[in-house]
């Protein structure tokens, strides 16, 4: 066994950095490359305990995720860690057409021999909570059965229509599935044989709980157990790893953030909070220019226009879900003849986030929607995402590196459509942190 502790794939580039922050907090360095990544890759990166892939799975069908996700763990199999990760939103976005939970278990159960596979959704610190199978999920200040949530109910690629998440489960795996709930927590008692066993927590308490029992079952297995979970589980085991003293808190770059008086952002998301957050900006400075897809030149033209006057731009392709503009976005990609909208726009808003960057010098920028996220962040060339400073919960400053060396990270900011206080690009902007306001 290597000195690794844990390997994951994130299924989404924002869920990736989130599972990353969890780790940083709780000073085990981390580092999220966006390939998979080889024993050569990490010697340039001193004392790393956790290693990440950010993956574009949760947008997959099951041919391609298969064969995506088995990739991955392969990689990180060969790296030795305690933990092989599945790393999974804390909202369960799947179904078995797209980002299918059962192929991701069915590729870890090919290749760790651990019978019992834990599988933890619920992250307190998110607002999302597992009650005895059923999970839930904050928006506001108010939290709703996930069956029930204004946002995943009716998500538009993995609309969740029920809550309990054995039957979620079921719908895609073949697997027995078995449930630990929060009165169990504490019993040292399982349920034999090979199965998947869903995690019941509704607090920090239980939380912990959670990841003593899933750390115990490592210990005493050979090789790496595959684990699948959202960035609660993360936070869990960081939690039990850091009061054993195995962390070494170690500042990546030994660097202290610096102000910038200007970032170019750009925006794929259609969540309604992302709206408040787009409005936010806009309302304190920031040129919100919306982006179709035959406007490009016209935007580019107006947002250098605007760097050059000193302000920070934001792209965006929608305000909120209700916006018209999306609709009229799919017809236009369909008369153009292409099939995969997520990766049309993610490239689409990564070309014009690389020019500005480019031409500008920028040294931070910031990126909303999950999907976009990975495709942007292939775009502008980068290797590997380490922590540089928390901003928001599971959505972090990050060193964006290069694969040269000699080139400057950028500083980079990664956030799913339904994170962030709704002041986030300003934020991003000053490098304030939550805990700063």
């Amino acid at each position: 066994m290597s000195e690794l502790l844990l390997g994951f794939y994130g299924d989404d580039f924002t869920g990736s950095t989130d599972a990353m922050e969890a780790m940083a907090l709780h000073g085990l360095r981390t580092l999220l490359f966006i390939e998979s990544p080889r024993q050569e890759d990490l010697r340039d990166y001193e004392h790393l305990q956790c290693v990440g892939i950010a993956g574009t799975s949760r947008s997959m069908e099951p041919v391609a995720m298969k064969k995506e996700v088995g990739k991955a763990f392969r990689a990180l199999d060969e790296l030795e860690p305690l933990l092989v990760q599945y790393k999974i939103c804390s909202t369960v976005d799947s179904s078995k057409e797209r980002g299918s939970l059962g192929v991701a278990i069915e590729a870890g159960r090919a290749l760790c021999s651990n019978q019992r596979i834990p599988f933890v959704a619920a992250c307190p610190q998110l607002g999302r909570y597992t009650v005895f199978g059923h999970h839930f999920a904050k928006q506001g200040v108010d939290v709703y059965r996930l069956d029930r949530h204004p946002t995943m109910s009716v998500h538009p690629s993995t609309p969740m229509q029920e809550s309990d998440l054995r039957e979620v489960l079921r719908e895609q795996s073949e697997e027995d599935v078995t449930l630990v709930n929060v009165v169990e927590l504490e019993e040292k008692t399982v349920a034999e044989g090979t199965h998947v066993a869903v995690f019941d927590t509704l607090t920090l308490n239980d939380q912990k709980q959670v990841a003593k029992r899933v750390l115990e079952q490592a210990f005493e297995h050979e090789g790496s157990t595959f684990v699948v979970g959202s960035s609660g589980l993360n936070y869990g085991c960081a939690s039990y790893w850091q009061e054993r003293g195995w962390h070494r808190s170690v500042v990546p770059n030994g660097s202290r953030l610096t102000n910038v008086t200007q970032i170019a952002a750009v925006s794929g998301s259609a969540s309604p909070l992302t709206k408040k957050q787009i409005e936010y900006a806009e309302a304190n400075g920031f040129c919100c220019i919306h982006v179709t897809w035959t406007n490009r030149k016209d935007v580019l033209c107006r947002a250098h226009t605007a760097l050059r006057e000193g302000k920070s731009v934001l792209l965006y392709t929608a305000r909120g879900s209700g916006d018209p503009a999306i609709a009229a976005m799919k017809h236009a990609l369909t008369e153009d003849g292409v099939t995969d909208t997520a990766q049309a726009l993610g490239l689409m808003l990564g070309e014009l986030l690389k020019e500005l960057v480019a031409t500008h010098r920028l040294q931070r920028v910031a990126v909303a929607g999950g999907d976009t996220s990975g495709f942007v962040v292939r775009t502008l060339g980068i290797h590997a995402l380490e922590v540089e400073q928390p901003l928001s919960p599971g959505a972090p400053l990050c060193f964006g590196y290069k694969k040269d060396p000699n080139e400057a990270p950028l500083e980079i900011a990664l956030k799913g459509g339904q994170l962030g206080r709704e002041s986030f690009f300003l934020d991003v902007l000053r490098g304030r942190c939550v805990d700063d306001a």
